[in-house]
């Protein structure tokens, strides 16, 4: 089955906050990071008491207080200043994502209507159904990647919460949750590259989602071609 997903320019009022959001700071500091992410966010991790941007994503803030932990970054000299990530000084590495990262993943969200049209397929799996696919560019991927990222989705524009935003794993970040950590840091790297012009062509890309109608092996999955 293919569902019909309503992007965050489809919801003409969330789309307006979105932009006045992403659009009134220049500067972009870890506090006006975070406050961005909460007055975008719709989705369902709403805490039921009242908290400030800062206490609901403290750990997020803790990371860019403290990335040295982090280790593994790819050098090249068009990355990160030339170094690779745990190299980088606290005060340098905040620097570079907010001067130069978080500038361009908030280009590639703001640039959604030109994009992508107000709804796209997106792939739900159903029981009846073994394979489904659809096409995107590599353009289109980051466009969507950085709107999860920005917390920019309107989750309750499709049914059944089929799709989400990044949320979850900063608030989880807030329990030192160390598997989140490390998807932190492959979309900032992600982003990073894109931002060089790395992926960020109209080469189609073919997302599969596949669903077995009978229970698999290992050995028979290994030795499927499909």
């Amino acid at each position: 089955m293919v569902l019909r997903l309503t992007l965050p320019h489809g919801v003409p009022e969330h789309w307006e906050n979105v932009k006045n959001t992403l659009s009134k700071t220049t500067n972009w500091t870890p506090q006006s990071f975070v406050a961005a992410l909460d007055a975008n966010r719709t989705s369902s991790y709403k805490s039921v008491k009242p908290m400030t941007s800062e206490e609901r994503f403290k750990g997020l803030l803790n990371f860019f207080q403290d990335p040295a932990n982090v280790s593994g970054w790819p050098s090249s000299s068009e990355l990160w200043g030339g170094c690779t990530f745990n190299e980088l000084p606290t005060a340098k590495i905040k620097g570079w994502f907010f001067a130069h990262t978080l500038p361009f993943i908030i280009t590639k969200v703001l640039d959604l209507p030109s994009t992508f049209p107000a709804t796209m397929d997106w792939l739900v799996t159903q029981e009846r159904e073994r394979e489904q696919k659809i096409e995107l560019t590599k353009k289109q991927c980051c466009t969507i990647v950085a709107c999860s990222f920005l917390c920019a989705l309107h989750t309750t524009a499709a049914p059944k919460k089929k799709y989400t935003n990044c949320d979850g794993i900063f608030i989880s970040l807030n329990r030192k949750c160390p598997q989140n950590l490390a998807k932190l840091c492959m979309l900032m790297n992600y982003f990073e590259r894109c931002r060089v012009g790395r992926y960020l062509t109209d080469t189609p890309v073919t997302i599969y989602r596949y669903h077995s109608l009978s229970p698999f092996t290992m050995e028979q999955w290994l030795a499927s071609d499909e």
